[in-house]
C-alpha cells in the first residue's frame, strides 16, 4: 500500500498573474504558501483485477483505463509513459477539506496521484518533475484553464516565490520569513468557508473569455502584479498591516477582472469582516464561492472569529507547512 500526502495552499501575493493569458505578455509573480490540510491518495494492487477508484463523490470499478470516467486518473495513466502498462490497481482519494474550495485541491490530487504511482513502480522522481507533469496533465491534456502555482506549491511546499517568464519558464525559490513574522502572519490571516459551492473550472473558463474581450481587465492584473512586487519586502520586514491593507486593494481589482467573482452574500461576509477588525481580504482561487481569507488587526482576531460564528460561518484552523507532496506510507 502506498499513501501520498499533498498539501493545499493559500496564495499570499500576485494571484491571477500566473494565468497564461497574462504571464505570456507581462510575466507573472505569485507568493503562495502550503498549509497543513491535505489530499491523500492511497494506491494498492487490486487482487480482483481491473481498476477501482473510490473518491468523495463517486466510485468506479472498470476493467481497463479506457472505461474510466475520472478524467485525471484516465489522463495520467494514458499520457505518462511509465504508467501506461499499469493494470489491476485500486486508487482511493481522501481530503481534509472539500474540493472546489479555491485551495488548489484538484492539483494537489494530480500531484499526489503521480507521486504515489511513481512510488508504486519504484521509480524515483523529484519535485520539479511532479509539478511539471501535473501541469502537463491539467493544462495540455485536459485543457483546463488556470495558472501554474497550484501544481508547484503542492509539489514543493513551504512559502515560495514563483516567477513565470513570458516564455512560460517557471522558477521557484523559497520565500524566507523569520519565525516570528511567519507565526504572526499565520495567526492574523484567517481562513473561512463561504459555504458556497462553485465549479471552479467553469468560472476560470468564463474569466479567461472575459479578459480576452476586455483589455481593461488585463490592467487590473497588471496592478495586482505591482501590489505583489511592492509587498515582497513588506512581508519580509514584518510590515504586515500594509500587507493586509493591500489585500483589500487586490480584492477590488480581482472583482474587476474575474467572472462573477463575488455576490451579495460574499460582499456581506466581507463587510462583516471589515467591521470587526479585518484590514483586507479576498476570495481564494477562481472566485464565486469556496474559501475566503481575511487579514485582521492583532487585537481583533477573536472578535472577528466570533462575529463569523454568529452568522454560522466557521473559520478553519491551519498552519503553514514546510513540506510539499510526500509519501507517508510505502508497504510492498
Amino acid at each position: 500500500m502506498i499513501i501520498s500526502q499533498t498539501p493545499l495552499r493559500i496564495p499570499l501575493l500576485g494571484g491571477g498573474t500566473d494565468l497564461p493569458i497574462f504571464s505570456k505578455k507581462y510575466g507573472g509573480i505569485v507568493v503562495t504558501a502550503s498549509i497543513n490540510k491535505y489530499v491523500y491518495v492511497i494506491i494498492k494492487k487490486n487482487i480482483k483485477g481491473g481498476i477501482r477508484f473510490t473518491g468523495y463523490y463517486n466510485k468506479e470499478i472498470v476493467s481497463n483505463v479506457s472505461s474510466l470516467k475520472h478524467k485525471v486518473i484516465k489522463a495520467v495513466l494514458r499520457n505518462i509513459e511509465c504508467f501506461k502498462n499499469i493494470k489491476n490497481i485500486e486508487i482511493i482519494s481522501l481530503s481534509d477539506l472539500p474540493g472546489n474550495s479555491g485551495l488548489g485541491s484538484s492539483s494537489s490530487f494530480t500531484v499526489g496521484l503521480i507521486h504515489a504511482l511513481y512510488n508504486y513502480l519504484d521509480i524515483k522522481t523529484d519535485k520539479k518533475n511532479l509539478a511539471s507533469q501535473a501541469h502537463f496533465i491539467e493544462r495540455q491534456v485536459l485543457r483546463e484553464e488556470g495558472g501554474v502555482q497550484d501544481q508547484f506549491i503542492s509539489s514543493y511546499g513551504g512559502i515560495i516565490d514563483l516567477r513565470i517568464t513570458k516564455k512560460e519558464i517557471v522558477s521557484i525559490k523559497n520565500f524566507k520569513l523569520s519565525p516570528s513574522i511567519k507565526r504572526e502572519l499565520n495567526n492574523r490571516l484567517i481562513l473561512f468557508d463561504t459555504n458556497i459551492f462553485r465549479y471552479s473550472k467553469y468560472v476560470h473558463k468564463k474569466t479567461f473569455s472575459s479578459i480576452r474581450k476586455n483589455i481593461n481587465k488585463m490592467k487590473s492584473l497588471l496592478m495586482i502584479k505591482k501590489i505583489a512586487l511592492r509587498n515582497l519586502n513588506n512581508l519580509k520586514k514584518g510590515n504586515l498591516d500594509y500587507f493586509g491593507k493591500s489585500m483589500d486593494e487586490h480584492w477590488e481589482l480581482k472583482k474587476k477582472y474575474g467572472f462573477k467573482i463575488t455576490s451579495k452574500k460574499i460582499d456581506k461576509m466581507y463587510e462583516t469582516a471589515k467591521s470587526n477588525g479585518a484590514l483586507g481580504g479576498k476570495i481564494i482561487g477562481a472566485g464565486s464561492g469556496g474559501f475566503f481569507t481575511v487579514f485582521v488587526k492583532k487585537k481583533s482576531i477573536n472578535l472577528l472569529k466570533e462575529s463569523f460564528k454568529k452568522i454560522n460561518i466557521n473559520h478553519i484552523d491551519y498552519k503553514f507547512t514546510n513540506s510539499g507532496s510526500k509519501i507517508i506510507m510505502s508497504i510492498k
